[in-house]
């Protein structure tokens, strides 16, 4: 597989996945920079997505968490090997560390669980993220707007993401 594709994967999980779960973000991209081959962002003032995930309830977090891993998922579906320091899951792992103040097996379970989770969403959705992965590819960025559309029977919109789709 060819590396832009497995970005493009890569980040379609993502969105997949943050579709499935009803959280909101602003747009996806494969387009690279100093930082990243891809990114989804968390709003239209790309607030930092640690800064997304500090503000969140719990029960956000966790399914933020989720949305985090279905990338890494996707990676070790294609075939690249895990990296336990890749942004995905540094992140992940420092939320849930938040969470459970700083207890690394109680963090470790909970890590687990999400990932499983993902791996779930990703499984059952997959002609889905190769779908949005294809018009990623071509397109290179899309609005969240755009995802949903790519994919109607996801495109659940809570009222942060009707707000955001009037601008």
């Amino acid at each position: 597989m060819d590396p832009s594709q497995r970005i493009a994967l890569h980040e379609a999980a993502h969105v997949v996945a943050a579709l499935k779960l009803h959280r909101p973000f602003w747009s996806v991209s494969v387009v690279a920079n100093e930082r990243s081959a891809g990114r989804v962002n968390p709003g239209k003032k790309a607030i930092s997505m640690d800064d997304w995930l500090a503000s969140a309830e719990w029960s956000d977090k966790r399914a933020d968490v989720i949305v985090h891993l279905a990338g890494p998922h996707v990676d070790y579906l294609a075939g690249k090997e895990w990296n336990p320091a890749h942004s995905d899951f540094t992140r992940a792992m420092r939320v849930l560390l938040d969470a459970t103040k700083g207890n690394e097996p109680a963090a470790t379970v909970l890590f687990e669980e999400c990932y499983r989770k993902a791996s779930q969403i990703i499984t059952e959705h997959w002609p889905d993220v190769e779908r949005l992965a294809g018009v990623l590819s071509e397109r290179k960025t899309m609005t969240a707007k755009q995802c949903r559309q790519a994919l109607p029977h996801l495109g659940y919109r809570n009222r942060a993401e009707q707000i955001i789709d009037a601008i």
